[in-house]
């Protein structure tokens, strides 16, 4: 029997799921992933992120004093300034047009497209973020993630809730690392957070989801190495099997970026239908796109805070000063901080 369509795009008590066509010719043809967590799951960590983010996104002071006190290390040479300067640039494009998508009267249209700009504002902004530290940033998406993690997460270099990781993804450390530094109630991410609490829990609940989606994919590759074939089994229940497995899932890690790879996988691939199809959702769907707004603009202020401190100063004043003058998009000006 098939199962009931009850979504993010949730149907009525009394009513099947037999008018949703597509959705069940997408049932019968492969195992399709559950409506309910596709888009509520979506929305609502996005609602946690700009809920624990909303006074980053609002007012520099916070981050202005939180570098100002790490900034200990020479400034990056011009060189290297300059490729970070480029990244951010790329992310205040993204960002704006974010902030057209937030305000549109159809987000049904653009919603895929939103995702996939916050994610590349995320992007560019952590490549920029890398640049002062390591004078050169990888040219994968993954490699990224790992330059992030090494470069700027474990010195400390972002606000929290950008700052949530795990530096490995080894089950029991996972939780033992999770419940030490992000101790919270349990949280299902179908339900909205409404405060501070709930939106802690709920980066927490993503922050797992992750983790354990990120498992798969690496158990997934040992199981077609050589080192796994030669233990001559299908499983990880013998010991060898399970110290093998370890020791690769130790190897990774999940953070901001990671996550939002994983999202932006989500909105294009698996749960791309789930995003314009189905009951009307566009309250929740108009809220999610002010939220990706703010997310990335909080994750821009932290980043134009941290190059301000980073990145020669004549340097950056002259950047911002050509930027006002030659953008063509809508520049967020109030970012140009001085």
């Amino acid at each position: 029997m098939r199962r009931k369509l009850k979504n993010a795009m949730t149907v009525p008590l009394g009513r099947g799921m037999d008018q949703y066509w597509l959705y069940n010719k997408l049932l019968d043809a492969r195992d399709q992933s559950e409506p309910t967590y596709a888009l509520l799951g979506s929305a609502n960590w996005m609602r946690a992120l700009a809920i624990k983010s909303a006074n980053l996104a609002n007012d520099p002071t916070a981050a202005m004093q939180f570098y100002s006190e790490r900034a200990k290390e020479p400034r990056c040479s011009v060189d290297v300034g300059v490729k970070a300067l480029e990244n951010h640039y790329k992310a205040l494009r993204y960002l704006a047009a974010l902030k057209s998508f937030a305000s549109s009267s159809n987000v049904y249209d653009l919603i895929q497209s939103a995702i996939i700009s916050w994610y590349y504002a995320i992007y560019f902004a952590s490549k920029a973020f890398i640049l002062p530290k390591s004078s050169d940033v990888a040219d994968t998406h993954a490699k990224v993630a790992k330059q992030l993690q090494h470069s700027v997460i474990l010195r400390g270099l972002l606000i929290s809730p950008f700052d949530m990781n795990a530096p490995t993804i080894v089950e029991k450390e996972f939780e033992q690392y999770v419940s030490k530094n992000y101790p919270c109630k349990s949280f299902e991410l179908i339900n909205e957070p409404k405060t501070p609490m709930d939106a802690q829990s709920a980066l927490v609940a993503y922050l797992r989801g992750t983790a354990k989606y990120r498992q798969e994919i690496v158990k997934q590759d040992l199981r077609k190495t050589a080192d796994f074939k030669n233990l001559k089994v299908d499983n990880f229940r013998t010991i060898k099997a399970r110290m093998l497995r370890d020791e690769w899932l130790r190897k990774h890690h999940v953070n901001i970026l990671v996550q939002a790879f994983r999202y932006r996988g989500k909105a294009n691939y698996r749960d791309g239908l789930y995003l314009s199809y189905g009951e009307d959702q566009i309250k929740k769907m108009s809220q999610w796109t002010v939220d990706m707004h703010s997310v990335a603009r909080a994750f821009m202020v932290m980043l134009t805070t941290y190059l301000l401190h980073h990145v020669p100063t004549e340097l950056w004043k002259e950047y911002c000063s050509d930027i006002k003058l030659h953008t063509r998009f809508n520049l967020d000006e109030e970012l140009l901080i001085q």
